[in-house]
């Protein structure tokens, strides 16, 4: 018998209960101390009851989300957007928008300094047969317009094809194809700079076949969007279209509304220079 009558065993068991709870707090501390130094550590909690105090596990390297997974995931997501395809929503309208303002800025460009059309092939058919009956004289160079209308058609031919076999509204080919015409055009520009120094008939017909190319490619993904208001290019059927829609007066007509769009940005700034010339 210990003082105040308590027994020998019970001050032993209290003893190691209070040792105990020394332990644990001292573990706690421990704990709290290295998830403030380690957050990005996660701790996985035992399943094994023991009485036993034990140390915080820290997760290994393979079990943790290493930074090699998060790519893996973010290129999985990645991956699939671009398989997937677009949709028919206005940010693809102000897209195609945008394309034809483009195009109406490339007519500008090379009319009035080749005398021909890389995207508009309705007009480069009038001056063909014009040039071939000798009625245009100097105005009109056949090899110009024959360059145009020969590489338009092959550029609409291999993106068309293409996109056929690669998803026409699939995300990645319309970004591959886009980046390619975007090229093509930064290209021409690269040398319209050198011919302006130093002119040359082959210059001259290099650009032209850029800019055709690229715009026959660009009216080819256009027409295979399923916006069939907007070309992109060629704006007679767009006209056609407008006037004998059945619902031209009515207030909300989305096709009626796409093709006053289109012709606008297509016609404005082509009209604009080229009568000024």
């Amino acid at each position: 018998m210990l003082p105040f009558g308590i027994p020998s065993c019970l001050a032993e068991h209290l003893v190691d209960w209070l040792t105990l709870q020394q332990i644990i707090e001292t573990w706690e501390t421990r704990f709290n101390e290295f998830a403030r130094r380690r957050p990005d550590v996660t701790i996985i909690p035992t399943t094994h009851q023991s009485s036993r105090p034990t140390s915080p596990q820290p997760v290994s390297v393979q079990q943790r989300d290493p930074l090699g997974t998060r790519l893996k995931a973010r290129l999985h997501q990645s991956k699939a957007h671009f398989q997937s395809e677009i949709a028919d929503d206005l940010f693809l309208e102000a897209e195609l928008m945008m394309l034809a303002f483009a195009t109406g800025i490339m007519d500008v460009v090379t009319f009035p300094d080749y005398h021909v059309f890389v995207s508009n092939q309705t007009g480069n058919s009038a001056l063909l047969a014009v040039g071939a009956l000798g009625l245009g004289g100097d105005l009109i160079s056949l090899p110009h317009v024959g360059t145009s209308l020969g590489v338009f058609a092959a550029g609409g031919l291999i993106s068309g094809q293409l996109g056929n076999v690669f998803g026409r509204k699939r995300r990645l080919w319309l970004f591959v194809t886009n980046l390619i015409q975007t090229a093509l055009v930064f290209t021409a520009a690269g040398l319209r700079q050198r011919a302006s120094h130093k002119p040359s008939m082959a210059l001259n017909l290099g650009i032209i076949a850029l800019l055709a190319f690229a715009s026959g490619a660009q009216v080819a993904v256009a027409r295979t969007v399923e916006i069939p208001e907007v070309s992109t290019a060629m704006v007679t059927s767009a006209y056609i279209d407008f006037l004998v829609d059945r619902n031209i007066f009515r207030l909300h007509n989305r096709a009626r509304n796409r093709r006053a769009i289109f012709v606008a940005c297509c016609q404005n700034i082509r009209y604009g220079r080229i009568s000024s010339v």
